[in-house]
């Protein structure tokens, strides 16, 4: 019994070592804890990380804009965004609220790295232990505008992955609503959405 424990002990004290010495990808690691969303987002603030709460900015803009910057000298770089979203019982019918109430709030971050060529995003939600599968892409458009006067927000600004860099925001969001089946759908991934007043 006694070599048993002894045994166990020194299992967990070579685990802890080995936990210890293992560095967070990316060296943040709010993008790495497995944490309930309101955690994850109040970690991430107080790290390098690009914060949007449900649809504005609140903290790292700062960080986004640099990258943005590295990326259009064709520069190495990478950047870290926590998107923090929650269900608006006002926005959404009573059947989706009903539906999907359990499931919020979330916090999803997105790991993107830029080579000097392509994307690289890796997302994952803060309550769960592994990203899902690295995708790539080859651009990162910016895309700002003014919505319609019937829209609550009155602009928008975006850092959408692409493929196709004619993409504008309106031909994605025509492609989702569109019935035709020539309209041409574009695969994307927006990895930073912020709306104005």
């Amino acid at each position: 019994m006694k070599k048993a424990v002894v045994f166990l002990f020194v299992c967990l004290l070579v685990f802890s070592l080995i936990s210890c010495g293992k560095e967070p990808v990316g060296g943040l690691p709010a993008a790495d804890a497995v944490l309930p969303a309101e955690e994850a987002l109040e970690a991430a603030k107080k790290e390098d990380v690009a914060v949007v709460e449900d649809l504005r900015c609140t903290s790292g803009k700062e960080l986004l804009d640099a990258f943005y910057a590295k990326v259009e000298k064709k520069e190495p770089a990478s950047v870290v965004c926590a998107v923090f979203r929650t269900l608006n019982k006002e926005r959404v019918t009573a059947e989706l609220y009903e539906t999907e109430k359990r499931n919020y709030p979330q916090t999803w971050f997105y790991r993107l790295a830029f080579d000097g060529e392509s994307f690289t995003v890796t997302t994952r939600l803060s309550t769960q232990p592994t990203a899902g599968k690295a995708e790539t892409y080859r651009y990162l458009l910016r895309m700002t505008g003014e919505m319609p006067s019937t829209a609550i927000y009155s602009s928008y600004d975006h850092y959408v992955l692409v493929d196709d860099p004619e993409a504008t925001w309106e031909k994605i969001i025509a492609g989702y609503v569109s019935s035709r089946l020539d309209t041409p759908q574009y695969r994307h991934l927006a990895v930073y959405t912020t709306y104005a007043d």
